[in-house]
């Protein structure tokens, strides 16, 4: 994490990686609450804080989920504590393009936010941010 001990690479096994790859492939098919429910098999087996990132992963699902539910505060409040988590490591964790995960968090966030209560059902349910991986020197055990 950012400001902190140096990262230590997590040890995960096939099985962990499965259910990481499985999260992955259900949020970029917008099957937000299947995939929240991936991650958390693998985010309980760790105590580790490299964790932490799952859980931002978990909320960020969570966030949308609420968004296609059109529900206000439920959107902001897992978007929020998606993006504090999520800023604590450095792009390329995980292999993980979290910048671009970050940014449309941002801009996800701003449009609700000016939307608000009222006119949260219009907002587009079609330009989720994708999870791309990347090739970065973070990037583990696959």
């Amino acid at each position: 994490m950012k400001n902190a001990q140096p990262l230590q690479a997590p040890s995960l096994t096939g099985d962990d990686w499965q259910h990481i790859d499985a999260g992955i492939a259900l949020y970029n098919s917008q099957q937000f609450w299947e995939a929240h429910e991936a991650w958390e098999v693998v985010w309980r087996r760790y105590s580790a804080s490299w964790r932490l990132l799952l859980q931002g992963l978990i909320q960020m699902s969570a966030g949308f989920y609420q968004l296609r539910r059109n529900i206000y505060h439920g959107t902001v409040k897992h978007l929020r504590n998606a993006r504090r988590k999520l800023v604590l490591f450095p792009d390329g964790f995980l292999g993980l393009n979290l910048a671009e995960l970050i940014a449309g968090i941002d801009a996800t966030l701003a449009e609700v936010e000016t939307a608000g209560r009222s006119r949260i059902h219009e907002i587009s349910t079609q330009r989720f941010p994708r999870i791309r991986l990347t090739t970065g020197h973070f990037f583990f055990g696959r």
